[in-house]
This record gives structure tokens, C-alpha cells and sequence, in this order.
């Protein structure tokens, strides 16, 4: 079964505590990765370092491009000028 995974900032209280355990009763996953893929990543020899590395450019990349999306403002380095 395919489940929405859901990412709530503030789930801590109020709102987005109520909103996150909503979704959790109905199944969604909240951001806990599949054990059986952290394995999978854990035996092909990477390490915790190399996950966290990977977490961090994904959410990198993922915010500059919801930056981006939103307000079309440039969020990139403009590119290099060609080398000669």
C-alpha cells in the first residue's frame, strides 16, 4: 500500500498537533524512513555522515527550488562566464 508521507512543521502543539495525528490515524507516514531502506543503505557501505550529507542537500535543494517556484526570484549562483 502506497502512504503519503507528510512533513508538519510544528507538530509539537497546538494545530499542527492535531493535524499531525490526524494524518497518523489515517496512515500517512510522518518522516520515519523504511527501516528495510535505511538497511539497504547502511549495507551498501555508507555511513551515518554520508546520510546526513544526503539529507541536508536534498533539503537544500528542495527548499531553493519551493523558493524559487514562489517568489521567481533567482535563488542560484548566476552561471560562470565561458573560460577562454
Amino acid at each position: 500500500m502506497n502512504q503519503p508521507t507528510v512533513l508538519i512543521t510544528g507538530a509539537l502543539t497546538g494545530i499542527g498537533r492535531a493535524t499531525a495525528f490526524a494524518f497518523a490515524k489515517q496512515g500517512a507516514n510522518l518522516g520515519r524512513a523504511d527501516q528495510s531502506l535505511l538497511d539497504a543503505f547502511f549495507a551498501a557501505g555508507w555511513s551515518k555522515e554520508n546520510m546526513i550529507d544526503t539529507i541536508v542537500i536534498i533539503g537544500d535543494k528542495t527548499v531553493s527550488n519551493y523558493l524559487h517556484a514562489m517568489t521567481q526570484v533567482p535563488v542560484d549562483f548566476p552561471a560562470a562566464p565561458a573560460l577562454v
